[in-house]
């Protein structure tokens, strides 16, 4: 089986897309031939066509052809060709931001639009999390869609050893090892999605309660090398996004072992409410902080291993094995 698969993700040390050389990896050595062609900026009429002539050259090549982002991506690979045809929707291609008035705004409303064009020509499409599942089952309910989130390394994300937590004063110059270490992973402090403004006011409102010493531990712009040691370091993470497709920095979390306060985004709530180690809030500074104060109470009972029961199913292997099932189906019901 030949495979190609496109995106507009440039390759670099903070980019958001780097699980997928590692898929790469997996497919190739269970015997799937695949080929990444990254179409760079798709911010044009002009680029969109550009990057479909591109596909296009490239698609008779292959046996399907897989589009890892809707939005621009989606279209562009949609109209290359009519090999069999899968999109992800990942979440910034889906959902809308509501709170904010300026280019993400548009953005975001202009790339549900693209990908809703793209799944009326596509064969198939794979959802990170169930709450995207749903609600495009609701608007397409004759196309096959798949649940499938992106893969976490449980060999990178594990829980830390007693030497890695003593040890993690070394990795925050100015930070007290004793306080409630918060965890803040965002490639851009300033997206609007994230809300890094709620986050810092809900830690100031938590600060000011006696008794409670909290650290604010910000990964931002960070070699990706260097994330699964400051993730198991930490003792919680914290997501304040307006919306979500599935967090990777929640599920980093959840592999290391540590849980999670987060606003009601994806798929959280559905481990929330199994698990109260992790909390879903309003999204309101006094909520988050009331949420940190409960967390800090009992931060150090029980057993934190568990946690990572809740994105155990989304380990590469088994990402691999059904991402290898979808390709089988959609080529199966091609060829029917």
């Amino acid at each position: 089986m030949r495979v190609l698969w496109t995106t507009s993700e440039r390759q670099m040390p903070f980019a958001p897309l780097v699980f997928l050389g590692p898929l790469a990896d997996w497919l190739r050595a269970a015997g799937v031939e695949v080929e990444i062609l990254r179409t760079g900026s798709l911010r044009s009429p002009w680029a969109i066509r550009r990057a479909s002539r591109q596909i296009s050259a490239m698609a008779n090549k292959f046996d399907l052809v897989h589009a890892q982002y809707g939005s621009a991506c989606a279209l562009a690979t949609m109209l290359a060709t009519k090999i069999p045809r899968l999109l992800t929707i990942r979440g910034s291609d889906w959902n809308l931001l509501t709170e904010s008035w300026h280019w993400h705004w548009l953005h975001t409303r202009l790339a549900r639009i693209f990908s809703q064009m793209a799944m009326q020509r596509a064969d198939g499409v794979l959802a990170v999390s169930n709450r995207i599942v749903c609600e495009l089952q609701s608007l397409h309910p004759e196309l096959p869609i798949h649940y499938l989130p992106t893969p976490v390394d449980f060999a990178k994300f594990r829980p830390a050893t007693s030497k890695e937590r003593s040890a993690r004063s070394a990795l925050a110059t100015g930070v007290n090892p004793a306080s409630c270490w918060v965890l803040f992973n965002t490639l851009n402090l300033w997206n609007p999605v994230k809300r890094y403004r709620l986050a810092r006011d809900a830690i100031a409102v938590a600060r000011s309660r006696r008794g409670l010493s909290i650290e604010l531990i910000l990964a931002s712009s960070i070699p990706n090398e260097r994330i699964p040691m400051l993730t198991r370091s930490c003792d919680v993470i914290l997501s304040t996004s307006e919306n979500e497709g599935w967090p990777n920095c929640i599920k980093e979390a959840l592999a290391s072992g540590i849980p999670f306060i987060a606003t009601d985004t994806s798929d959280l709530r559905e481990i929330a409410e199994v698990d109260s180690r992790c909390q879903v809030v309003a999204a309101d500074a006094q909520a988050i902080a009331d949420a940190l104060a409960t967390f800090i109470e009992v931060r150090n009972s029980g057993e934190l291993e568990s946690l990572r029961d809740h994105v155990r199913h989304m380990q590469l292997p088994a990402i691999g094995k059904k991402i290898i099932t979808i390709y089988e189906d959609t080529l199966r019901k091609a060829g029917a």
